[in-house]
């Protein structure tokens, strides 16, 4: 199977939770939000035409500002798993979460001043920037302290819960960002040259212009928060919280990110350590912080 490597590592001392079962009421809340986002994107895929040379380019800005955004949303989600991790009560969940996100403001700040420079500091004083970015930040920021406000469940199994969704969030935005925006566009690429030769069963597509790229750029954001969206639902499913195993820890799928054999091992240890934390979490243990864990090692013939 293609996650026997992990099985086999995580070993005695952690027993599945036999009587788990799909919290309903949280994945349903879980749906929500990119439910809505994906209705939106879908809408607008609908309303893109086709032949767009001449029609604004304004909602590249978008999808320029929302990778940057996703990645911060990978980030809040391991510092969800961190508050609740140590969580004591509402006030100093609230006040850590709200530490910890403006340590993160701050580091992509300096992060982004030190890596582009002036161009960085010019466009942190347009007003279309913000405009983009700050309400999703504000949002992701409010969400955050009304759950932790409310919190009246066990913070160790939610911690392991965000453990996964975090590891998974974060391999998932990885592989859409690379390699598969290569794979995407080679396979674009082909069949241009493939209808520009006159290949029959391609005659039908559109030609090349702005509304075909911005169609493509809609339905691969599409492709993107529907994958994302099964990936977070997961870990509300009796499946994660019978025995903590994500849906994103697979052999192929770090060879498809380009991991050779020595990283896919050291990344197999590394998940069965995981999973044996979360299990052990799952099973009313507190949640303990992650260590990192070295790849076997072969031995020489």
């Amino acid at each position: 199977m293609a996650n026997e490597g992990v099985a086999a590592e995580q070993g005695a001392g952690t027993e599945e939770v036999r009587d788990a079962r799909t919290d309903w009421s949280a994945l349903f809340v879980t749906l929500i939000v990119p439910g809505l986002l994906i209705a939106g994107l879908l809408h607008a895929l609908r309303d893109v035409r086709w032949s767009g040379s001449t029609e604004s380019l304004d909602w590249i800005d978008g999808v320029v500002v929302l990778i940057p955004l996703e990645f911060v949303r990978v980030i809040m989600l391991a510092i969800l798993r961190d508050t609740y991790g140590d969580y004591r009560n509402p006030r100093h969940a609230i006040g850590l979460f709200l530490v910890s996100v403006v340590a993160l403001i701050v580091m992509l700040l300096v992060l982004g001043a030190l890596t582009l420079g002036e161009d960085f500091l010019r466009a942190l004083i347009e007003p279309h920037l913000w405009a983009l970015a700050l309400p999703p930040l504000a949002i992701l920021t409010l969400d955050g302290m009304i759950n932790l406000a409310f919190f009246r469940g066990d913070p160790n199994r939610v911690a392991a819960q965000f453990d996964a969704m975090a590891a998974d969030a974060r391999d998932w935005f990885d592989l859409f960002v690379y390699p598969l925006p290569l794979i995407v566009g080679a396979a674009c690429l082909l069949l241009a040259l493939g209808k520009s030769v006159g290949v029959a069963w391609l005659a039908g597509l559109p030609a090349p212009s702005f509304g075909l790229l911005r169609q493509v750029c809609v339905g691969y954001s599409i492709v993107y928060f529907v994958g994302k969206t099964v990936l977070l639902a997961h870990a509300q499913t009796a499946h994660f919280l019978r025995g903590g195993e994500r849906l994103m820890a697979r052999d192929w799928i770090r060879w498809v990110g380009g991991d050779d054999a020595e990283k896919r091992a050291a990344a197999r240890a590394q998940e069965a350590q995981d999973q044996r934390r979360r299990l052990r979490a799952l099973n009313g243990e507190p949640f303990a912080p992650r260590e990192s864990a070295k790849a076997p090692r072969r031995k020489r013939k």
